[in-house]
């Protein structure tokens, strides 16, 4: 391998400490010096004058979802050209293990997108998987629970038994004993939803025993985003555990932009009280997921290959169109944006939001965000406008 000789940089090394200028001299891939001024290298076979640009290690994105992406499109260009060499996958409760046949079909639906067949069933098989394919990122994974639900109990809001519940401890046992970090939690999702405090304390009780942390998309951001941090909290001082990490944290709604400070003066509060407690502060004043989460009632509590399986008459397509529009005021709409969908006819549209697409559709934006869900309820995903600018802004 050939020697390199970069020049006029600023280096971040990772340690915190202050940008300092230098000279790095890299030999057969090593690093092999870091100097003010490295003198004598005529000879190395590649000299670069880097301008006065930052270089530094690669970043971490501790927040990610290329679960299933990644094994598509294993070169990772779209993180790489970011600086991003690391990534924590299986968040939000969204994990691609464990799998059985009690989850492994809805998955499949959820991920039909990057047409990667989920032959794996546990985090050893996914990352001798990721192996397989020649993943160029290094990835870690949380394990998530509203998969580690699915896989014991399906998408139903079920009674969860002592012998199912005993279950899925085993089966987070087994991912942490394979290298997991730990759990993650989505308790804004079907099935995580149905989860009260006693079954996230029972699990987070493995999580403590090998050590791992805990990552939450709280079980609400807005109306009861205090009452969420409060039982994130419980659950997890009740369990043993010491660290609580709370995900993509936000105010969402105006009618809560006001809750900011009350949130960070709790917050505070459990760390003065000696909770490890931190966060990654939401840097958009948009949310995107899937559409279905605006559904109400009954439907809310579906998971969406349930939901595309009862729209497929249209008779329940007008009765749940009808039930959106009455539990939505009309200019909600223009608050809504297309991210992306399968649905057919309307890739070139995605952006737009759904006030004006239902107007192009000659039909009202319920009836619209119905037609888009019947036809594809795990792919369809939209941005949603709430949050505020000035809260954002705040450190």
């Amino acid at each position: 391998m050939s020697s390199l000789l970069l020049r006029d940089l600023w280096l971040a090394d990772g340690s915190g400490a202050p940008l300092k200028r230098c000279e790095m001299l890299i030999d057969g891939g090593v690093v092999k010096a870091i100097e003010p001024e490295i003198a004598g290298c005529s000879a190395a076979d590649r000299i670069m004058r880097l301008g006065g640009q930052i270089l530094a290690p690669g970043f971490i994105d501790a927040h990610g979802h290329s679960d299933l992406s990644i094994l598509a499109a294993p070169e990772g260009f779209s993180k790489i050209s970011q600086g991003v060499t690391c990534e924590v996958v299986g968040n939000c409760g969204l994990s691609a293990f464990p799998l059985t046949e009690m989850n492994r079909d809805h998955l499949t639906e959820l991920y039909r997108n990057y047409d990667v067949e989920l032959t794996w069933s546990d985090y050893s098989s996914y990352r001798a998987e990721l192996a397989r394919r020649g993943v160029k990122l290094r990835i870690h994974a949380l394990c998530g629970h509203n998969s580690l639900r699915g896989a014991v109990c399906g998408y139903d809001n079920v009674e969860l038994t002592p012998d199912r519940l005993d279950e899925m401890q085993k089966l987070l046992a087994v991912a942490m004993s394979q290298g997991a970090l730990g759990l993650s939690s989505g308790l804004l999702y079907v099935p995580g939803k149905f989860a009260d405090r006693e079954e996230l304390t029972a699990l987070l009780r493995v999580v403590a025993r090998h050590h791992g942390v805990y990552a939450t998309h709280l079980r609400s951001e807005g109306a009861a985003l205090i009452e969420a941090i409060e039982e994130a909290a419980e659950t997890v001082l009740k369990s043993g555990l010491k660290n609580l990490r709370i995900s993509h944290f936000k105010t969402a709604g105006a009618a809560n932009w006001h809750k900011l400070d009350a949130a960070l003066d709790l917050m505070q509060k459990l760390r003065a009280g000696g909770l490890d407690l931190t966060l990654d502060r939401y840097p958009y004043t948009e949310s995107m997921t899937q559409l279905s989460v605006i559904l109400p009632g009954r439907w809310g509590d579906m998971d969406d290959v349930s939901i595309g399986r009862e729209l497929a008459a249209p008779i329940r397509q007008s009765e749940l169109a009808a039930e959106l529009a009455a539990a939505r005021p009309a200019d909600y709409w223009r608050g809504v944006r297309l991210a992306s969908t399968r649905a057919p006819g309307f890739a070139a549209m995605v952006g737009k939001n759904l006030e004006e697409l239902a107007v192009a559709a000659k039909c009202s934006p319920a009836e619209l965000a119905v037609r888009l869900i019947a036809s594809d309820s795990a792919g369809t995903t939209a941005a949603f406008a709430g949050m505020s600018a000035d809260n954002l802004a705040r450190n």
